[in-house]
């Protein structure tokens, strides 16, 4: 990474982090041990949850902490760039976004994604441009949320701007003037916490001036201003010296490819979409239980139920 992007920095997905992390230490209590100390927006709560780690199993905290903190806990992030994601879920939404080219020879393949990318950039723009709203419609769906949230919160004004939150058993110092939170998220994301929001209710103002100008309209339509030009055919391209570009040869594996990933046991899915497993095969020719018409006896005696 220093090499191909330097001064970038980089983190680690902290659920693929996991998945090295239990092929040793198995069991739930690891797991969320792991994902708490990564969501900890402070250090002395990281110190914490590393310590329950190291409570449980030295060799786990050990296995935990030869990983450098920047790459994977919230609490050593830099607040630079306004993102606090400890999953690389925009490459897995792309993957999904771009399956059917998979298969495709290389450059079919660019050549879709390139048209999709560039009727992508189009249809963001033309649907921002409709938009009423000052920030981003997700950012704004969020805030929303947290506005709930900060119901619970009770906030005191103590002057110059600053202000102490009691949060349940929690008590935050909040800063409008240096836009800063105790807690940290507000810095992390660019997006007010509750506590940060209750301050704001306080000092009768909108939340929505606080939310950082990465998440503008504004700055959304400046990113999608720019377009991917189209290009001729492939019958109008320059001819070169250089030698054609032939498929790669490869031996064809015996059954039908997959296309998609196998998943982990332990992985969220959607209990109401009905699938296969567990069902009774049903034939299709004499309508009994237990084979499918391909394997069906009936087709070769000619009895039908």
């Amino acid at each position: 990474m220093n090499t191909v992007m330097p001064g970038i920095e980089h983190r680690f997905c902290v659920r693929h982090m996991w998945e090295n992390m239990k092929l040793q230490f198995k069991g739930t209590e690891y797991k969320n041990l792991l994902w708490r100390a990564a969501g900890a927006g402070t250090e002395r709560s990281w110190e914490l949850h590393m310590q329950a780690i190291k409570n449980l199993d030295e060799s786990a905290y050990n296995w935990v902490i030869k990983h450098d903190p920047k790459t994977w806990a919230r609490c050593h992030f830099s607040t630079h760039t306004k993102s606090d994601a400890l999953q690389n879920n925009i490459c897995e939404s792309f993957n999904a976004y771009i399956k059917l080219a998979r298969n495709l020879p290389v450059l079919a393949m660019f050549e879709w994604i390139r048209k999709r990318i560039m009727k992508r950039y189009h249809i963001k723009s033309e649907g921002m441009k409709r938009y009423k709203g000052d920030i981003c419609p997700a950012i704004q769906e969020q805030l929303e949320k947290l506005k709930i949230e900060a119901r619970n919160c009770f906030c005191t004004a103590v002057g110059q701007d600053k202000y102490s939150v009691d949060c349940c058993d929690t008590t935050s110092v909040v800063d409008l003037g240096a836009r800063t939170c105790s807690c940290r998220l507000w810095q992390l994301s660019g997006v007010p916490c509750k506590h940060v929001i209750s301050a704001i209710y306080t000092n009768r103002e909108r939340p929505e001036s606080y939310v950082d100008r990465y998440f503008s309209k504004d700055v959304y339509l400046g990113e999608y201003s720019h377009v991917i030009n189209p290009i001729p055919g492939p019958e109008e391209w320059v001819r070169t010296e250089l030698p054609n570009i032939h498929p790669w040869v490869v031996k064809k594996p015996s059954g039908r490819p997959k296309k998609k990933r196998n998943r982990q046991a332990d992985e969220p899915h959607n209990p109401f979409k009905v699938t296969r497993a567990g069902g009774k095969i049903l034939c299709g020719r004499c309508k009994m239980e237990g084979h499918n018409s391909r394997g069906c006896k009936a087709a070769i005696t000619g009895e039908t139920a």
